[in-house]
């Protein structure tokens, strides 16, 4: 049911904020467990991985995931940027 990944993606954004990162990312997976064709979800998980678990590599995973289903230019802007950590990083 969307409705009910709709409410997962939103528990997610709300514990992330919180300081509930744990919380927040089981959220998100079971959003995408529900519906693994998401965007959004994709999307948000990239943005989560990325911004608050400081992991650009795996964001890029999901960022990638999100575009072939269709996000918007968010999820480009939130690869270019992941893509761009991971630059900064080699030697």
């Amino acid at each position: 049911d969307l409705r009910i990944v709709d409410i997962r993606r939103r528990v997610a954004h709300e514990a992330s904020a919180g300081g509930e990162l744990e919380e927040a990312f089981a959220c998100y997976q079971e959003a995408l467990e529900i519906d693994p064709t998401s965007a959004e979800a994709h999307e948000e998980i990239g943005h989560f991985l990325d911004d608050v678990a400081e992991d650009p590599r795996e964001a890029v995973v999901f960022f990638r995931k999100a575009i072939e289903l269709g996000a918007g230019p968010f999820a480009h802007d939130g690869l270019r940027e992941a893509l761009s950590q991971l630059e900064s990083e080699e030697p």
